[in-house]
């Protein structure tokens, strides 16, 4: 049960991360004029990106532990 727990941490806050990238860069910077709808799509894109970076660490962490029993 201990290895759920670690594991799901890190899906949802790596859910959770992307998620808001994604809100950022579909719903909040269309409505943004200017060079900062450019910036917030970007950075938006980056944190959904950042996210699913997160999701890939807590895999290869469950990966090595599989691999150690």
């Amino acid at each position: 049960m201990k290895n759920v727990a670690s594991n799901a941490r890190f899906w949802i806050a790596g859910t959770a991360i992307a998620l808001a990238g994604v809100v950022v860069a579909r719903a909040v910077a269309p409505l943004v004029d200017g060079s900062d709808r450019i910036v917030l799509t970007v950075g938006g894109q980056l944190l959904a990106l950042g996210g699913l970076f997160l999701i890939c660490l807590g895999v290869r962490r469950r990966i090595k532990a599989a691999a150690k029993e």
